[in-house]
């Protein structure tokens, strides 16, 4: 069974990310990843920079979309429930899968507004 849940850095997830040759800085990241059992199949982060959260970063073992979409859904959510209204984006990796989490671009910035984001009628 497929399991998204916000995690902490362990060697375990290291492994994984050296697995997938990834050098990403984790420290100071919220961390959601999905898991099949205890086997890692991706990872994402959202990074607080100044005054703006950014989601950031995102690697799967494999390219497969829905686990894709679904930990940027998942951070999406978690930024939601801790406030956070607007989510921005600026990895030019993850341009084509901002758009498809209805990310908007503007002056060459990808942000997305999370009001009413998760309401069924939106």
């Amino acid at each position: 069974m497929l399991t998204i849940l916000k995690e902490e850095i362990n060697d375990n997830l290291i492994a994984f990310l050296n697995k997938l040759n990834t050098q990403q800085n984790l420290q100071g990241k919220i961390i959601m990843t999905a898991k099949e059992g205890e086997r890692y199949l991706g990872v994402g982060t959202l990074e607080l920079r100044v005054d703006k959260v950014y989601l950031d970063f995102l690697a799967t073992e494999e390219d497969n979309l829905i686990i894709k979409l679904s930990i940027i859904k998942s951070l999406l959510n978690l930024a939601d429930l801790r406030g956070i209204k607007t989510v921005y984006g600026d990895n030019p990796e993850l341009y084509s899968y901002y758009k498809m989490a209805r990310f908007k671009e503007t002056n060459g910035e990808y942000s997305v507004d999370l009001s009413g984001y998760f309401n069924c009628c939106e």
